[in-house]
């Protein structure tokens, strides 16, 4: 059953989407952030992967440049605050640590607040 997506009401707007691939974004949270960005929150973005792998007649490093540039441009005009980048080689995620996965997260803004979902394109 389809239900309306409830904005949490605090005075701590900030909220961070974990995504493995800059297009998991728009795919499965695009109608959430665009909700909580209308609704005044601060939204911050990281992207796990480095998406070596998405284009066609590029050299690897081109192809990461490329896909960091629009990443970006992608997420200003959605209107998302801030975005990292882990820059783990793409496809390999599941091979990573989960706990040092972990560990790269809460290193990159540690002492700020924020409201974390993670979304993976496999489910678990």
């Amino acid at each position: 059953m389809r239900q309306n997506l409830v904005i949490p009401s605090t005075h701590q707007k900030t909220g961070l989407v974990v995504i493995a691939h800059a297009d998991d974004l728009v795919l499965f949270a695009g109608t959430a952030v665009l909700a909580l960005i209308d609704a005044g929150w601060d939204i911050h973005v990281v992207r796990v992967t480095d998406d070596r792998w998405d284009s066609w007649g590029l050299d690897t490093e081109k192809t990461i440049a490329l896909n960091q540039t629009e990443f970006k441009t992608a997420l200003a005009s959605l209107g998302v605050t801030k975005s990292y980048e882990l820059g783990l080689a793409t496809d390999q995620l599941g091979d990573q640590s989960e706990v040092l996965l972990r560990n790269q997260l809460v290193d990159l803004k540690k002492g700020e607040q924020w409201i974390l979902k993670a979304i993976k394109k496999n489910g678990r």
